[in-house]
């Protein structure tokens, strides 16, 4: 393994999808950054791929065949990201004329609106207290009718914005003995100190975890299906019709290949092996680890603002946690410690350790707006994803939609987003169908 086969390993596993997560972070109207478009990219490479390699693999295709055709996707990707950071005011023009994943636009009109009607009471309210106060210091200073008259509490006009967040207008005054006793929080601009140490916790563990998949030896029995299956295809230039176990060429999927032909993983790890000049098991056990850490990471990082909202600290701690928990504890092969650290290249994996979580983090942003075309396509584009990992993703993401849309139409009071949801699952009833197919030797 050389330098330049790493470098052009970490372009295909991390620059092109980044590239082609900024096209698509400017489609659904979200502010892009590397983080947000590493993990959108990869998850639109990943549910593209699952749309056109099933028909390749059950057509008998060559894998190089589906290997270039997942290049050309990455290619395009990268080409209509790059386009969309020069020209972002075409792309936006085209998709006001789609009006495919916009926001509805009389609901952000109206709360325009009601956002300066309610500013406008609030600084009339605050004008009147300030006449008040105004005459309350004068008569204190004339020094009639006895006493002074006590303090006047600040004022504090809320009113609300978008989201969750809310505004506030505060009138300044004399800081009282309660307040001069309370402890000062340390900050660097909008954070505090313990956010600070959230952080550099987080990226210290990230490094330990990142270091350990690099230099430790990482092995799994059930290598010898998945990364065998990636290097079967690299040497016989067939797709799944090679036994894993024997090396006997096969005219028929058999075993477990039944399920490997309707969730391909093994051809994307395959492929980026043989667009770098590497052997997939090196490729596998060596490269692919550092980006799952990463995406792994980064979609806890986002379902902690679900939680967290934007308490930096909290949701760089809990992330950290995350990593503390997982370094100690495998203490099975079968425990999900395992898969996010140990076999964090096979498909399986993927899906327990950054599919589900990510799925739960898209689950929450179509509850927080439902009617949001955007989070649909965002949600059908990973439930394409799990599909493609792993067969038990097939599964495991048609329960999640219906289980979800269950609990929000009774908590929405509306059947259409349980039908949103069952629609989303069709891809999950033709794979599932198609399986049965396979299995019984139908195709």
């Amino acid at each position: 393994m050389t330098v330049l086969q790493v470098i052009l390993a970490i372009v295909v596993l991390a620059v092109l999808p980044t590239l082609g997560g900024i096209g698509i972070c400017r489609l659904l109207k979200t502010k892009p950054n590397i983080p947000k478009c590493l993990l959108t990219g990869t998850i639109a490479l990943w549910s593209v791929s699952q749309l056109f390699v099933v028909p390749m693999v059950l057509l008998r295709a060559s894998f190089t065949a589906a290997s270039n055709a997942i290049l050309l996707v990455q290619l395009i990707f990268a080409a209509f990201g790059v386009f969309a950071l020069v020209s972002g005011t075409k792309v936006d023009g085209w998709m006001r004329k789609l009006g495919s994943v916009t926001e509805p636009k009389e609901k952000p009109q109206k709360l325009l609106q009601e956002e300066d009607s309610r500013l406008a009471a609030a600084l009339e309210e605050m004008e009147l207290r300030a006449i008040v106060r105004e005459g309350m210091k004068q008569i204190e200073a004339k020094g009639t009718e006895g006493n002074a008259p006590a303090d006047v509490p600040s004022t504090n006009v809320s009113y609300p914005a978008f989201g969750f967040a809310s505004r506030s207008v505060t009138v300044e005054e004399e800081a009282t003995p309660e307040e001069e006793k309370a402890p000062v929080k340390v900050s660097f601009g909008k954070y505090r100190l313990s956010g600070i140490i959230a952080l550099v916790l987080m990226f210290l563990i990230i490094a330990v975890v990142l270091y350990q998949s690099v230099v430790l030896r990482n092995a799994d029995e059930d290598d010898s299906r998945f990364v065998v299956n990636a290097v079967e295809m690299v040497r016989t230039d067939r797709l799944f019709l090679t036994n894993p176990a024997t090396g006997e060429e096969l005219s028929k999927f058999a075993g477990e290949l039944s399920k490997d032909a309707l969730s391909p993983w093994a051809v994307y790890p395959a492929s980026v092996a043989r667009w770098a000049g590497m052997n997939p098991t090196v490729l596998m056990h060596s490269v692919f680890p550092i980006l799952m850490i990463i995406l792994v990471s980064l979609a806890y990082y986002l379902l902690s603002g679900k939680f967290f909202h934007e308490d930096l600290g909290s949701r760089c701690f809990f992330v950290f946690l995350l990593w503390l928990i997982n370094i100690f504890g495998y203490y099975s092969i079968y425990g999900p410690e395992t898969f996010v650290m140990i076999r964090s290249w096979q498909g399986k994996a993927v899906v327990a350790s950054f599919a589900i979580p990510m799925m739960l983090y898209m689950l929450f942003s179509v509850y927080e707006q439902p009617k949001s075309r955007g989070r649909y396509l965002s949600l059908l584009a990973m439930n394409l994803c799990m599909c493609f990992l792993s067969g038990n993703g097939i599964i495991i993401g048609a329960v999640m939609l219906l289980c979800y849309g269950i609990v929000y139409a009774i908590a929405r009071k509306s059947a259409w987003i349980l039908l949103k949801m069952l629609l989303l699952c069709i891809p999950n009833a033709v794979y599932y169908y198609l399986y049965t197919l396979v299995s019984a030797g139908k195709i």
